[in-house]
């Protein structure tokens, strides 16, 4: 099992998150949102290859994945790393998360250059098999 590293984006995303359902709905709902978005990092962790990889695709951004948050209209976006889940944003699913991760801030930047990096990496080791 993969242990998910959150970036500070991402962090920052679930405080928000909880703050709204905290406002708009009640400290229950928060947990219960907060308790939510742990159990899909857990099920990534262990099988890191269930995201989907689709918004990455169209983005043209290498190994970003997305996978739903159960009971509430949340996704997370991240990278599999050899050792852990490089997790960098919690979005709504009404956002218009195509312009969001579109324009990254610069850690989804680092993310995508170091992603670039291992998927060259690759290459060259598949290269010289």
């Amino acid at each position: 099992m993969k242990r998910a590293h959150l970036r500070p984006q991402a962090l920052a995303d679930r405080k928000d998150a909880a703050r709204y359902y905290r406002l708009e709905a009640s400290t229950h709902i928060a947990e219960e949102m907060v308790a939510a978005t742990r159990k899909a990092l857990d099920q990534i962790g262990a099988n890191p290859g269930i995201g989907s990889p689709r918004i990455g695709q169209e983005l043209g951004i290498p190994g970003l994945r997305s996978w739903r948050v159960s009971g509430f209209p949340l996704i997370w976006f991240y990278f599999e790393r050899e050792d852990c889940l490089d997790v960098v944003r919690l979005l709504g699913e009404r956002q218009d998360i195509l312009s969001i991760l579109n324009v990254p801030n610069a850690e989804t930047r680092a993310a995508m250059a170091e992603a670039d990096e291992i998927i060259a990496a690759r290459r060259d080791r598949l290269k010289k098999s």
